[in-house]
């Protein structure tokens, strides 16, 4: 064996062992950074290792690519045989308010349902109208239509891309519907019973829940200075309410 031939096949086992050490290290990193999150994304700009940005988590309703729905309040409220929803009427697209004016309360059964949405608008309606030929089936059972709304909506193929939440209302009762096939009914506070939607929601529910629990006031009026509250904290609300309300049969 030459002097050459030598050479190279006594550095050949370390070349290759260097080879292999170095592709495993590129694997591991490659792999890291596509398993580091979910909506992480990975940059491999010019050179031989990859590098991964920091995770980004999007907002809720995300409509796709630029096209972000973040908006609304609707609030519901049950006291003393009155059944009283609201909803501000801003609708933001990304970081643009689109209109000042929307309406996200519709009476469906003759009047005698409220229901109101947060999401897609033309999703909500489409739901709206599987819901009133819903009440429609079942005699205006709320409870059941309910509920066979949401199995509907969690089981087709097409009802399960719409996006928005739903409030149900009748005189007596009322659900909040996702289309994960929730059906809630919320818990009775104090003498009456809460339910929120939207960005502004939660902060609706605090000032309805002390509102409920320490006055006297109605139905109607918790739900105007609960609605005003929410729209001067959450910035995806505003002061163009409107309020709905039905009574008892």
């Amino acid at each position: 064996m030459s002097i050459a031939q030598d050479a190279t096949a006594s550095a050949t086992p370390t070349t290759g062992r260097g080879i292999i050490r170095g592709a495993a290290i590129y694997f591991r990193l490659l792999m890291r950074g596509r398993t580091s999150g979910r909506g992480s994304r990975q940059t491999c700009p010019a050179g031989n290792h990859p590098t991964v940005s920091h995770r980004v988590t999007p907002p809720p309703l995300d409509l796709g690519e630029g096209r972000r729905v973040r908006s609304t309040t609707v609030l519901c409220v049950q006291r003393n045989g009155a059944m009283v929803m609201a909803a501000d009427g801003q609708v933001t697209l990304g970081s643009t308010v689109m209109k000042h004016t929307a309406r996200k309360i519709r009476r469906l059964y003759n009047d005698k349902v409220l229901a109101g949405f947060a999401g897609s608008t033309a999703d909500a309606f489409a739901l709206f109208t599987r819901f009133e030929a819903k009440l429609e089936q079942y005699g205006g059972n709320l409870g059941r239509s309910a509920v066979e709304l949401a199995k509907e909506w969690r089981t087709d193929k097409l009802l399960r891309q719409l996006q928005a939440l739903l409030i149900v209302a009748d005189g007596k009762q009322m659900f909040l519907l996702s289309g994960d096939g929730d059906v809630i009914e919320p818990d009775p506070i104090g003498n009456g019973t809460i339910a929120t939607i939207g960005s502004g929601g939660s902060f609706a529910l605090a000032a309805a829940t002390a509102l409920m629990e320490n006055t006297e006031l109605t139905a109607r009026e918790i739900v105007d200075r609960s609605m005003k509250i929410a729209a001067d904290i959450c910035i995806y609300s505003n002061q163009s309410i409107v309020i709905e309300e039905i009574k008892a049969s």
